[in-house]
């Protein structure tokens, strides 16, 4: 897990992750490095020959993770997105993908005037392991601004699985009291 803002409210409440059956490493960034930057920092932990999945932390997901790693296996591309339908695309990373899924076109937060495409990215990612040595090292270095339209121009094989289920942002104290009305749970 990648920690950066007051990163011992989440360590005190997940520990190791044990009462979880899990078994959680930690990365401390003190200098922000960027979604793919912060990635590359797990590389020790990444590198062996299974893919890895990527999550966000700042969207609720319903959508199915493992038939997502299903379809990533099945394709063999260098990496797999969870894609999802919007009307509004504004502040999302949109993408363009044939018939069999292969993304043809990936562009971060696009203006208005810019959209093609109604399917945005949710922030969830199935990687190769050779995607690490292709992060570049810069930082910040981010997937949608830098890494996916650098595997797209060097002729790497993306893909793009348009998800059942819905996506939705709680990165703000708003989205997210927003999305506990929906679910039923309430304000907080």
């Amino acid at each position: 897990m990648n920690l950066h803002h007051r990163a011992e409210l989440v360590t005190d409440f997940c520990g190791d992750g044990g009462r979880w059956g899990l078994r959680i490493t930690y990365a401390l960034e003190p200098r922000l490095l960027g979604t793919a930057g912060a990635v590359k920092n797990f590389a020790a932990q990444l590198g062996g020959e299974s893919p890895f999945l990527v999550v966000y932390g700042d969207n609720y997901l319903e959508c199915d993770l493992l038939g997502l790693l299903k379809f990533h296996e099945a394709q063999g591309g260098i990496a797999t997105i969870a894609l999802f339908e919007k009307d509004d695309v504004t502040g999302s990373g949109i993408v363009q993908i044939d018939e069999k899924g292969r993304i043809l076109r990936f562009v971060e937060k696009p203006a208005p005037s810019q959209e093609f495409s109604k399917l945005v990215s949710g922030g969830v990612y199935v990687f190769s392991p050779d995607v690490l040595s292709l992060i570049p090292k810069t930082v910040p270095c981010d997937f949608g601004y830098d890494v996916f339209p650098a595997l797209l121009a060097g002729g790497r094989t993306l893909y793009g699985q348009v998800m059942d289920g819905a996506v939705w942002p709680i990165d703000t104290p708003l989205l997210y009291r927003k999305l506990r009305e929906r679910l039923g749970d309430g304000p907080i």
